[in-house]
């Protein structure tokens, strides 16, 4: 039989030494305990949604002539004949949930992150697959534009904490209800003459949702759409001052920006505030993160009508990035111990010294895989492991332990007390650990 691979357009994380760089553990084990730290530290809480929902969902919310409604949900009916989804994006996930659960009944404003796996139909190339991952953010109660710098200074932080020095932030003003209609006219008269010259989907826009033209990514539309009048000349009295308020924020804290005025994103539930974070270095998806404000969604939803504003980040693409820019994530732990059995009957004394010293926190490990001392030895230089401590033997029959350090290969025996090896070597362990802070190391 043949072997079975994975599907086109998914990934496997890998163990270290295997695979592609950016798709091996640590690296996203570092990443995203990184994301974690820095929201928590913002005074967001971690919200996790189920990774289907029901298709209506996702059509009501992220709207129905969008790329990802039209052409990009993983779409299936199960037993019960019902219409799902696996999700696309993150937002309408939490506030489905956030409404449900009555997240917001004792705090005005609800500050929720997440992390998980997303699904495009999408055709797949460098930074864009079929199942993809995002870390997110949800500001639900965030009433102006404080609590927009606020999420996209979470975003900052956190691609500058993970050394990604090279990126750029662009923002847009897409208006609202009451003064986008003028700008969607505005639209039209612009490019009636030019129709001919854009592709299906853009002339299908033109007619269905105007606005998703600007986020055409075919380069002959560039060259027409980039003559669009920007949507900031026609916004309402308060979305001006909230546009405007925006940018005087930002320029207070000394972070870079630029307007992008055909900046729209690619979802339909976005109003006023709309940012992305790019980062040229990493080929076509050059879009790390992106977000902005969606006054509308939970009213929408069938909850109150209340404020929010959030964003997300493809990990994928962050990784790439930080893989662009060199930066590697710390070191893996490595065995403080590695046993060495040289006597198939000293086994339960071997394992029961190892798990006392797993249950004290100490990381330890067995060479297995050969009874030959010699690969074992191999294993645990392999491992990385600080000292072979050798189970079995002449020593051992005597009482006492050899012990080998890995690094400078001198080895001791030491008489095993009568409280037994494990608790041997956690006092060993700990001493070493002292003298290793004393030293600076």
């Amino acid at each position: 039989m043949t072997a079975i691979q994975k599907i086109k357009g998914t990934n496997d994380i890998l163990p270290d030494g295997f695979g592609e760089e950016i798709f091996r553990s640590s690296l996203w084990r570092f990443a995203e305990q990184t994301m974690t730290d820095l929201a928590l530290r913002y005074g967001y809480a971690e919200i996790r949604t189920p990774i289907f929902e029901s298709a209506e969902l996702f059509i009501h919310s992220v709207g129905e002539e969008t790329d990802i409604v039209r052409k990009e949900m993983f779409r299936f009916t199960d037993r019960g004949e019902r219409d799902l989804v696996l999700r696309p994006e993150g937002t309408a996930g939490v506030v489905r949930a956030w409404i449900e659960n009555k997240l917001g009944a004792h705090d005005p404003v609800s500050r929720l992150f997440y992390h998980g796996q997303m699904f495009r139909a999408e055709r797949p190339q460098k930074g864009r697959y079929r199942q993809f991952h995002q870390f997110g953010v949800e500001c639900i109660g965030g009433a102006d534009a404080r609590h927009d710098v606020e999420v996209i200074m979470l975003f900052w932080d956190l691609l500058q904490t993970l050394g990604v020095k090279r990126i750029r932030l662009e923002i847009n003003s897409v208006g609202c209800a009451h003064c986008r209609p003028q700008y969607r006219e505005a639209l039209k008269a612009h490019f009636a003459s030019s129709l001919d010259g854009l592709c299906a989907d853009c002339r299908e826009r033109y007619d269905k949702n105007i606005l998703r033209m600007l986020d055409c990514k075919n380069p002959a539309c560039q060259e027409i759409l980039c003559t669009a009048p920007a949507m900031t000349a026609s916004l309402c009295a308060v979305c001006a001052a909230a546009w405007q308020e925006l940018q005087a924020r930002l320029t207070a804290l000394h972070l870079p920006w630029t307007a992008n005025p055909r900046l729209v994103r690619g979802l339909d539930y976005y109003t006023r505030t709309a940012f992305e974070i790019v980062h040229d270095s990493i080929g076509a998806q050059a879009t790390i993160a992106g977000g902005g404000r969606y006054d509308g969604l939970i009213g929408a939803s069938g909850g109150a009508d209340t404020p929010a504003v959030g964003g997300a980040l493809g990990i994928e693409r962050l990784l790439l990035a930080m893989q662009s820019e060199s930066r590697t994530p710390p070191a893996a732990p490595v065995p403080e111990y590695c046993f060495i059995l040289l006597d198939e009957n000293c086994e339960s004394q071997l394992e029961e010294a190892l798990y006392a010293l797993r249950a004290r926190g100490v990381f330890a490990m067995h060479a297995e895989g050969s009874k030959q001392i010699a690969k074992q030895m191999r294993a645990a230089s392999r491992l990385g492991a600080r000292y072979a401590v050798f189970i079995g033997g002449d020593e051992w029959q005597a009482g006492d332990v050899l012990i080998k350090d890995m690094q400078s290969g001198a080895q001791k025996a030491y008489p095993v007390p009568p409280c037994g090896l494990a608790a041997f070597l956690l006092e060993h362990f700990f001493g070493e650990t002292m003298r290793r802070i004393e030293r600076g190391l």
